[in-house]
């Protein structure tokens, strides 16, 4: 973690409670969402004592790719064009930057890559303490919707809404298609009933086959593969889904008894099954030497962009895990002027939305939601087969290694099906201990 010097709070009305939203970058008025609706909402509810909300518009002109050393944490100051900070370090970087004055006491985060880097550079301030003097998170929260929100041992942010995994796919892709001399039918789309079995069937039929290897004999090389494969397999976050399928669990045990237990049979099944979804059956795109991901799949497991998903197709057990990348929620920043009450108008606004969004932390909101059948049913069934993350949110990164080693080891078929049981279990053994090493650390 890297150390910075302690923000003091920020001047201003102590009576007011401040809350970041991103904005237009025209200057035009923030169109009504969950969020404005909530800070009107809560500011006049009289259970809500007290609280006067303001928002805050944060606004950018353009984005682009770059990374977080964009800011010199030292200093609090960019090292590049302030306006070329990307939609998803803004929250990040009006906590760095801004004016003592400009900094609201709640910021919204939509990436939880941005609000892990906030709290390791202590932008924002961790909250279990004053939850636990407060009416708690959210009524009739799922369980482990709170730990999409760790970092570092800690809880960071009231989630507004949570995103499971679920099998999202390009309709599209399943149309009659040609690629060169292949050419497949129509192939029927995902259902909520899909199998490991059902979904690997389709993904070789969606992905034409690998071109033969170059002939030394011949001048060119052979035909580039088109690049469309049937599934992702190392989506992130997936790793733990299969393991838990096959059941098998990422990390056992607690506090300090706790262990990644990846070299057990069941999850050293469900990392074989990735394995040949890349290596043998050769349906999954790999990553590059440089760290680039070539082609497109029809199919991943990820939070829904949209109402083209089903349930992730169901191993020995039906069971999914919450996206560790995005959600929305509430994180107070290290200039509040009084954090616990930060945290009540946090919780207040979280209530207040729960029957706007797709996938409300709230069960009773999303029951609600799901009455009238469609996609909001089939959010509802992966809500309540998530998994709880636990401690696989706090060693992520190490996690997401374990599942990137898997799927990157060797490059052949062949060397797949003569060093399959061999290869997966080495990289187990490598994942292990780099998990226990991250769980050391951490607790």
């Amino acid at each position: 973690m890297t150390e910075t010097t302690p923000l003091p709070p920020r001047p201003g009305n102590p009576d007011e409670i401040r809350v970041g939203i991103f904005g237009p970058p025209d200057g035009s008025p923030v169109p009504p969402n969950p969020l404005t609706e909530a800070v009107a909402r809560v500011s006049g509810a009289s259970a809500v004592v007290q609280l006067r909300l303001r928002l805050v518009t944060i606004r950018s002109n353009r984005f682009c790719d770059i990374c977080p050393e964009a800011i010199d944490l030292d200093t609090r100051r960019f090292t590049h064009d302030p306006e070329k900070i990307p939609a998803w370090f803004l929250s990040v970087a009006l906590l760095a930057t801004g004016r003592p004055e400009d900094i609201p006491d709640l910021v919204l985060f939509d990436d939880l890559t941005a609000l892990r880097y906030a709290a390791a550079h202590h932008l924002v301030i961790p909250i279990q303490r004053l939850l636990d003097t407060t009416a708690g998170p959210v009524a009739d929260a799922w369980p482990g919707a709170m730990d999409v929100t760790q970092a570092l041992g800690q809880t960071w942010a009231i989630p507004l809404a949570v995103r499971p995994l679920i099998l999202t796919y390009r309709p599209a892709a399943f149309e009659a298609q040609a690629f060169g001399a292949y050419r497949h039918s129509a192939v029927a789309l995902p259902t909520n009933d899909w199998t490991w079995d059902d979904m690997l069937k389709a993904a070789r039929t969606l992905t034409p086959p690998s071109p033969p290897p170059a002939n030394p004999l011949l001048a060119s090389g052979p035909t580039p593969h088109p690049g469309e494969y049937g599934y992702f397999a190392t989506a992130p976050d997936s790793l733990p889904v299969f393991v838990w399928q096959a059941g098998g669990d990422v990390i056992e045990g607690s506090g300090r008894q706790a262990r990644c237990a990846l070299e057990r049979p069941a999850a050293l099944e469900a990392q074989r099954f990735i394995f040949d979804l890349v290596h043998r059956d050769q349906v999954s795109p790999r990553q590059a030497s440089n760290g680039a991901w070539t082609g497109s799949a029809a199919m991943q497991l990820g939070p829904a962009t949209g109402s083209d998903y089903v349930l992730p197709p169901r191993g020995k057990e039906a069971a999914t895990g919450y996206s560790l990348t995005s959600a929305t929620c509430l994180a107070v920043t290290a200039r509040a002027r009084d954090p616990e009450r930060a945290v009540r108008a946090a919780l207040g606004m979280a209530a207040a939305v729960q029957g706007q969004y797709d996938w409300p932390v709230s069960r009773s909101a999303a029951e609600r939601r799901a009455a009238g059948g469609g996609p909001a049913a089939t959010a509802l069934a992966a809500l309540r087969m998530a998994r709880p993350p636990g401690l696989v949110a706090d060693v992520r990164d190490a996690v997401e290694s374990a599942a990137l080693a898997i799927a990157n080891e060797i490059t052949t078929p062949e060397a797949a099906t003569l060093n399959d049981r061999h290869l997966v279990a080495e990289e187990a053994k490598s994942a292990c201990t780099a998990i226990d090493k991250a769980l050391r650390a951490l607790l």
